[in-house]
């Protein structure tokens, strides 16, 4: 049971970060790639974790630097 619940986690937050860079994609016109480094650096920059930078800007819609 475990494992399912931990498979399950895993595949929200794989959607938390895809949502959020697809929302960097559309507003900024940018690769994958580039919403992804913009989210890491954020995440590295302010010491917290990438799926908490993913769904601030998520919920908030602001930058990722200022989610």
């Amino acid at each position: 049971m475990d494992t399912v619940v931990d498979r399950q986690r895993s595949a929200d937050k794989q959607a938390t970060l895809v949502q959020a860079m697809g929302i960097l994609v559309e507003r900024h016109r940018l690769l994958p790639g580039q919403a992804f480094d913009r989210l890491k650096e954020a995440s590295q920059n302010r010491n917290l974790k990438l799926r908490d930078v993913a769904a601030r800007v998520i919920q908030t819609g602001a930058e990722p630097e200022d989610a």
